[in-house]
């Protein structure tokens, strides 16, 4: 077979099996059936559309899409030896998903969705955690770098807990706490061109949404669907990105802005481009055992790794041995298959991608949890984009995050259950009152009777 039909081939197969990815998403119950569908969704607009474009496309070096080293040999044949990297990954993630789904217990799989007896105490944690991060990410802040990248990391975490957590009854104050959430997360997104600011809040949502079960849940999806779409096009320019604007001069006319806001949107999702690097790089020549272990200890352990990120050192140690010229300050996603075939070749794809399916799986259970430091460890996860653009290296990263915030929880925890018992005194005396006072008027209605 050509080149061309090889990879058209892989590109179906990786479509069919994220289609069977979202099959299993609607039959499991709860988070998980969300968690599954984000991913399947995300890795389609990397795997699926991007490769097709730029099969179709060959576009040269004046577009962003464009790889010199994909170009060199051509885009199918070297797409070929990507995909296949991608397919095999992919399944061997839904394979260890399947399997994690079989071997758990059913009661564990199938869960029920926390009810309205998760404690109120949780969400006056959640609304701290978001409040501190919030103060980090203000310009006084810039004081206190040492810790401010840590602290910033919280508001995500907390506003994706106050939105999944906060109660819903009639004459709540829903909207005081959903609302200032959602604005301030979009302004970051906008302020920062940062995607993740736009994904957590929207997957918050989406998951309040599923463990609700809302009405008209598909017309809340295309719309929310929709404003997220068009939040990634915003971002594009605010940071400077001006692709849809040259594709657009290149190509006029209503199919014209059509292609360039779709090229635009792909540009973002470059999962393909991290494991070219990882093949251009070599397997099994990243790091080796010892340094592994030490990068691996400086990510558990917090504050020790904050002065370079994990996508910049990706940008620097791998994408740099194929494209010498690559701005070095730029952030990376390598993603479980790209970094799991720079670190250990073929074995290091199955490994990695095994473990992301097995985690994607507890981590949906956790985020059911009626435990407050299983449900913390399950939102630091998917409050991120860690389950979607990262692999075991970016999960460890996370860890960090949960020590801090497991510790401050266990600080607040004991406050924000007095502030949940002394509220609930109140309302407790309140409702009292008003069943002694209907009483009353019950006892002078009769005498007056």
């Amino acid at each position: 077979m050509t080149p061309e039909i090889t990879t058209w081939a892989l590109i179906a197969c990786e479509a069919l099996m994220l289609v069977v990815q979202l099959r299993i998403a609607r039959h499991v119950k709860g988070p998980l059936s969300v968690i599954l569908t984000g991913q399947a969704v995300f890795w389609g607009l990397a795997y699926v559309a991007r490769p097709a474009y730029l099969v179709i496309a060959r576009p040269t070096t004046a577009d962003e899409l464009a790889d010199s080293r994909m170009m060199g040999v051509g885009y199918a044949e070297a797409l070929m030896h990507v995909l296949a990297l991608v397919c095999a990954g992919q399944l061997v993630f839904t394979v260890a998903v399947v399997l994690a789904l079989t071997l758990l217990p059913k009661h564990r799989v199938n869960f029920t969705p926390v009810t309205e007896g998760e404690p109120r105490a949780l969400v006056y944690a959640a609304f701290t955690f978001w409040c501190v991060g919030w103060l980090f990410r203000l310009p006084l802040a810039e004081d206190f770098e040492a810790v401010s990248s840590i602290a910033r990391s919280f508001a995500p975490i907390g506003g994706g807990m106050l939105i999944l957590l906060v109660r819903d009854r009639r004459n709540s104050a829903l909207p005081l706490v959903l609302v200032p959430v959602l604005l301030g997360e979009v302004v970051t997104a906008l302020g920062e061109g940062s995607k993740t600011a736009l994904i957590v809040p929207a997957l918050a949502l989406v998951l309040r949404w599923n463990r609700r079960g809302v009405p008209h849940l598909r017309r809340r999806l295309l719309l929310l669907g929709s404003l997220v779409l068009i939040g990634f096009l915003i971002i594009q320019p605010l940071k400077g990105i001006d692709t849809a604007e040259r594709v657009e001069a290149v190509n006029p006319g209503p199919l014209g802005k059509i292609q360039a806001q779709s090229v635009a949107l792909i540009e973002r999702f470059d999962g393909v481009s991290a494991v070219q690097d990882a093949l251009a790089h070599g397997p099994n020549n990243w790091l080796s055992a010892p340094a592994l272990l030490s990068r691996s200890v400086s990510y558990v352990v917090p504050g020790m790794s904050e002065d370079v990120a994990l996508g910049q050192r990706w940008t620097r140690e791998v994408r740099t041995s194929s494209i010498p010229h690559q701005y070095q300050d730029v952030s990376l996603a390598a993603g479980s298959t790209a970094e799991g075939y720079a670190l250990g070749g073929w074995p290091g794809v199955f490994v990695e991608n095994g473990l992301m399916g097995i985690a994607t799986v507890l981590l949906g259970i956790g985020l059911a949890s009626r435990r407050p430091y299983s449900l913390l460890i399950a939102c630091v996860f998917v409050f991120s984009t860690t389950l979607f653009e990262l692999g075991a290296l970016g999960m460890l990263q996370r860890v960090n995050r949960i020590i801090l915030l497991s510790a401050v929880l266990l600080l607040i925890l004991p406050f924000t259950r007095s502030f949940d018992r002394f509220f609930r005194e109140k309302a407790s005396v309140r409702a009292s009152d008003a069943g002694d006072t209907a009483d009353q008027e019950s006892t002078r209605e009769r005498i007056s009777g």
